[in-house]
């Protein structure tokens, strides 16, 4: 009766370790993959935001407003917005554009500048997209234009 008892504790033990190997094989799994999804979204927007290529061609200033010219190339596909930024080089202001402007596209734009003190000297265009949770995902690359005083 007591080889039966050791026998027993064995294989219990051997079970809880057996669970206890795939409990660890889960938690690992789930870290690894969550990890991955997150870089593998954000090299998908890189992607995009490599194959797009919006412009400022053409600023009017006064005062209050800068009235913005900018057109797309003919490259990549949709996108979900435009940021612009306009500058007197101490102060920007700054609007987002939610528009997915169409390849080879032209739009003008107002900007509100009256904050700035100084005329306005550049105007700073990027592109967006939008990551899985909704949230603005701006590109790194952006496209300057000089504004002619």
């Amino acid at each position: 009766m007591l080889n039966n008892k050791k026998a027993m504790s064995e294989i219990v033990t051997t079970v809880i370790m057996v669970a206890l190997v795939l409990i660890a094989i889960g938690i690992i799994w789930g870290v690894v993959t969550n990890l991955l999804s997150e870089r593998t979204e954000q090299v998908e927007i890189n992607s995009k935001c490599m194959d797009v290529s919006v412009k400022p061609t053409a600023a009017s200033c006064d005062t209050e407003e800068c009235n913005i010219t900018y057109s797309r190339t003919a490259t990549g596909g949709d996108i979900d917005g435009i940021k612009i930024v306009v500058s007197d080089g101490t102060t920007s202001n700054e609007k987002i554009v939610a528009d997915n402007l169409a390849q080879l596209a032209t739009k003008t734009v107002t900007v509100n500048v009256s904050e700035q003190t100084d005329p306005s000297t550049e105007v700073t265009i990027g592109v967006y997209f939008k990551d899985a949770s909704g949230n603005n995902e701006f590109c790194s690359a952006t496209n300057t234009y000089k504004i002619q005083a």
